[in-house]
């Protein structure tokens, strides 16, 4: 018998109750900073099938994970094998689709009445798990095993017992081991408390009508996605970008391409004619391309879409093997975040072309670090690692967003508190940075500016982007700013860096400066209101030269008023010379 529509929209809402709640929970007990602070972690449910049921919708990063996580489990754990009060743990990116190796992820079976109805996941980045470099996550690695330990799908608790094996395994292999330990035992208990309300669920509705919910909620989804695609014109579009280098071959740019077909309501974006996979760490993999496409295009079509299976249905996804989005075994895949960016950007340009309206120009790029060590007080290991966001591309009618996470990875940027508390380093500085959202009639958001002074001796590490190449801007809006570090700005030991670096052993008192690469600008810049350029100069958007070269506005240097004749005069001058 059908369901009616009430009782699936109750059962929808209760997913997501339960999936925020799961979520909340390891935000508040996680251990490290980069569950606690910078957030990296999801919660979900899937079906028995692994498919996707609900998702909380902190991380649209995430959203490819999660089924080829339960397929694993269920090849090497059949499900007559699994126990009430199991729970695995996983992070291989090549068995189980885990983003890179630091991504541990946790599923727990939610039994009722002796019978698998559900399971209950979260995955949460840990801030080291070995490798070659404190944070695990190397730059310039060039195989996976230099990246840190790395886990098939194995049990972790069995039968509700834990298994102290795996978790000494753990410890040995990580230089903050008590975090490690601390966030995968949060993880649990988030993925317990999901458990639980999903058998309240079970005792509220039959199991079967729960499935036929499951089935519901996925199909409601996928009928949202295609109506909303049926609405597009037919067509096939395409847009590539690239990277500076892969981290090991620095004149070598890595180019990624997409094709997007789009026909009656089905849609498939092609990434053949991506570069081979590279010796540098800048591959990523399958899952995490698909959730670029889901997140692109359920932006684009409704945001108010739930993540679920139903958007699998519809997206094909095409990815050569061995290419940079499909690597083979074992090429490493830690820096995966600067291609992901790029890739959200190169979907999100060729999906504007069906939607114009929609159209937005490249968001900025990200980036992040790693400073560890051994404190020399106590003599015990810490690991800062953290994740950067930069601004979002202009739009139409709006300039972009500024300072804040971009595209699909929806983390948050650790507070200067924080780090200062916990870490042995200062924050001298930490602002937008002036001119670097690109210019255009709405303009690029900016980027922001970070500089750091240690306080012990440490080890560095940078995985950054856009140093050479920066973010488009669209119909004539212009590029977004280029990204730079530098150990020790205006002293004898300057020294700027490449975008993606080894672990760099730096003395007390070193000073590192870095500003993240800004978002692209839409439509031309000489059509910018210039009350709109004065107001961008007074908050320290945009200096008095990019507002001249820029923009064509003149703003007198002590009065901060626009010349209104020498600012048409110009304005006249450069359009002329278009």
């Amino acid at each position: 018998m059908p369901l009616d529509p009430i009782t699936i929209e109750v059962i929808a809402n209760r997913l997501m109750e339960i999936v925020n709640t799961m979520q909340h929970i390891i935000f508040r007990t996680g251990y490290s900073t980069i569950v606690r602070e910078s957030k990296d972690t999801s919660a979900a449910i899937a079906d028995v099938a692994g498919n996707l049921v609900g998702q909380a919708t902190q991380h649209p990063l995430h959203l490819g994970i999660f089924t080829p996580t339960i397929e694993a489990i269920l090849r090497r754990y059949p499900l007559p094998v699994i126990q009430e009060g199991d729970s695995f743990v996983v992070n291989d990116p090549y068995i189980a689709g885990s983003p890179h190796v630091p991504d541990f992820i946790v599923a727990t079976p939610a039994f009722y009445h002796g019978k698998i109805v559900a399971f209950c996941l979260c995955i949460a980045h840990k801030p080291d798990v070995g490798g070659s470099v404190p944070g695990s996550s190397s730059g310039v690695a060039t195989e996976i095993f230099q990246e840190g330990i790395i886990l098939p799908p194995v049990r972790y608790y069995s039968a509700g017992i834990l298994n102290q094996e795996v978790e000494d395994i753990l410890r040995n292999n990580s230089r903050v081991p008590d975090l490690i330990v601390g966030d995968l035992r949060g993880q649990v208990g988030c993925t317990r408390v999901g458990v639980k309300r999903i058998q309240e669920l079970c005792e509220e509705y039959d199991p079967d009508v729960l499935q036929d919910a499951f089935d519901e909620v996925v199909n409601g989804t996928e009928r949202r996605v295609r109506r909303g695609l049926g609405a597009w014109p037919d067509g096939v579009h395409e847009a590539e970008g690239y990277l500076d280098h892969d981290g090991i071959d620095l004149d070598r740019p890595v180019r990624l391409h997409v094709v997007v077909t789009k026909k009656g309501e089905d849609i498939s974006f092609d990434f053949s004619g991506s570069d081979d996979q590279t010796r540098g760490p800048v591959n990523i993999r399958p899952s995490l391309l698909r959730s670029a496409c889901h997140y692109a295009l359920v932006g684009m079509i409704d945001p108010t879409i739930a993540n679920n299976h139903g958007v699998t249905r519809v997206v094909k996804v095409i990815c050569r093997d061995g290419s940079v989005v499909n690597p083979r075994f074992p090429a490493p895949v830690n820096h995966y975040a600067a291609i992901l960016g790029l890739a959200c950007s190169c979907i999100l340009t060729a999906l504007g072309e069906f939607v114009p309206e929609k159209a937005t120009a490249a968001a900025g790029g990200g980036s992040s670090i790693s400073i560890g060590g051994s404190r020399t007080r106590t003599g015990q290991s810490y690991v800062q690692y953290e994740l950067f966001g930069s601004g979002y591309g202009a739009r139409r009618h709006s300039d972009g967003v500024s300072g804040t996470m971009v595209d699909a990875g929806n983390c948050k940027i650790t507070p200067v508190e924080i780090i200062e508390t916990e870490f042995p380093v200062r924050l001298n500085r930490f602002e937008l940075a002036r001119d670097s959202g690109g210019a255009g009639k709405y303009r690029g958001g900016l980027s922001f500016l970070r500089e750091y002074e240690t306080l012990e001796d440490s080890i560095f590490t940078l995985r950054g982007a856009y140093y050479i190449r920066p973010k488009w801007g669209i119909f004539g809006g212009k590029p977004g700013a280029l990204g730079w570090c530098t150990l020790n700005p205006g002293r004898s030991k300057e020294r700027k860096l490449p975008s993606a670096t080894r672990g760099m052993d730096i003395p007390a008192g070193t000073v590192v400066r870095l500003a993240i690469a800004g978002a692209g600008g839409y439509g031309e810049p000489h059509e910018r209101d210039a009350a709109a350029v004065l107001e961008d100069v007074l908050n320290g958007y945009v200096s008095l030269e990019k507002a001249r070269e820029d923009y064509g506005v003149i703003i007198d240097a002590e009065t901060f008023q626009v010349d209104v004749e020498a600012t048409r005069a110009l304005r006249e001058e450069l359009a002329s010379a278009r």
